[in-house]
């Protein structure tokens, strides 16, 4: 190579622009460290503005009277993470369902959510796996589950021989069954044995809480609240009490619905003699019905009656009406549902209010997870960093490839 050469070759090598490796490694570090700043700032202010939003449960006060208790007239789905039933103070309804909402298995619940009697606070309670065995008292304050009665007001629990069937109108007593049908009264424990127990067994008491009538044996037996047999009577074969509202508001009928048949067509009979009779002229209740149960009834009169079907409804049914009338909006989950007396004979409704998704138990996870997922990527960043800057040096050329020329 010839020395002009070589002597443009070492100008043109002058001229060349260098790189600090070192430099541009900490300055890449530094950047990394400034976005992870960012990142921080970000996730910390959108937690920020999003737990305005969060339909964190208010502060229950229990129902000062039944004015003040209203239906709800929209259902929502129980949040992941409700909060449970201790505090809630009193509750207008009860569901359950299908879905990971109310249990781990679809067609299996072991959850039953609750809606707050004077507000839209939804709770939840996990019960095991029943099917349709909880019961609201008349003034929703306890609920009955088997074995046990849960306060809603303080969340405490006692024990309660048997499976609930049915409340006083008072919510003095309680109809049980396990391997006979008792009145437990709630207070002292104090038993009333009224014989052996059906396959299918229900109950039903009059609006005055002076008499009792329940299935045994293939009849419909009446007692009064000592447990005094007033009357019996065979009823038309496939036939049962429709529900916890079966007697008529005055007491003279009770509603017999047929159990082989999709149809909800109550027929009315003579609680003293077992004869059928004309009672209120209900309207048909159209689409595929897989049950039904009757509630109670209205201050104006209209039944008030849960059907589960493929579409699930609560209905107010008028005698004499055309048609039935929708009183709330199910989620098509619902297949199970019982209302407070007090919401019922309030007849008042307020706009319901469907719960976020995540609940109030479930955020403080969530957050702390992403908080953790965040702090290992950074964690793992800072390290790669740091050893790729340990190992990183500004070397001149001359070291490692020697003379240019």
């Amino acid at each position: 190579m010839s020395a002009h050469l070589r002597e443009e070759l070492r100008k043109t090598a002058d001229q060349a622009q260098t790189y600090d490796v070192y430099a541009g490694s900490v300055a890449a570090a530094r950047r990394g460290r400034r976005r992870a700043v960012v990142a921080w700032a970000l996730l910390v202010a959108a937690l920020t503005l999003a737990v305005p939003f969060v339909p964190w449960s208010p502060p229950p006060t229990p129902p000062a009277d039944s004015a003040a208790v209203a239906l709800p007239d929209r259902l929502g789905l129980p949040a992941f993470g409700s909060r449970g039933v201790a505090g809630l103070g009193a509750a207008a309804v009860v569901y359950s369902g299908y879905g990971g909402r109310f249990g781990p298995f679809f067609d299996d619940a072991d959850t039953f959510a609750f809606v707050g009697a004077t507000a839209e606070d939804y709770r939840t309670l996990h019960t095991g796996l029943i099917d349709d065995q909880v019961l609201l008292s008349p003034d929703g304050t306890v609920v009955a589950i088997p074995e046990r009665l849960v306060d809603l007001r303080t969340g405490k629990e006692r024990e309660l021989p048997g499976v609930p069937v049915a409340w006083s109108p008072d919510g003095s007593r309680l109809v049980v069954e396990g391997t006979r049908m008792r009145i437990v009264d709630v207070a002292t424990g104090a038993e009333t044995d009224l014989g052996p127990v059906d396959e299918w067994s229900s109950a039903a008491w009059s609006p005055d809480g002076r008499r009792l009538a329940y299935e045994q044996d293939h009849r419909i037996i009446v007692r009064d609240e000592t447990g005094r047999t007033l009357s019996s009577f065979v009823p038309p074969g496939g036939t049962m009490l429709a529900g916890k509202g079966a007697w008529t508001p005055d007491g003279r009928a009770l509603a017999l619905l047929p159990s082989n048949t999709r149809a909800w067509a109550p027929r009315w009979f003579d609680p003293a003699d077992g004869h059928e009779v004309d009672g209120p002229d209900l309207p048909a209740i159209g689409g595929e019905i897989y049950g039904g149960s009757l509630l109670g009834w209205r201050p104006d009169g209209s039944a008030l009656v849960f059907i589960n079907a493929f579409h699930p409804r609560l209905l107010a049914l008028a005698s004499g009406a055309a048609e039935p009338v929708s009183v709330m909006t199910l989620p098509a989950e619902v297949y199970y549902l019982d209302v407070s007396d007090r919401a019922i004979e309030s007849g008042r409704m307020r706009t319901g209010d469907a719960p976020f998704f995540i609940g109030p138990h479930l955020w403080p996870w969530l957050i702390g997870g992403a908080a953790g997922v965040l702090g290992l990527w950074w964690l793992v960043r800072r390290m790669n960093e740091r050893a790729r800057t340990q190992r990183v040096r500004a070397v001149p050329w001359e070291t490692t490839h020697g003379p240019l020329v």
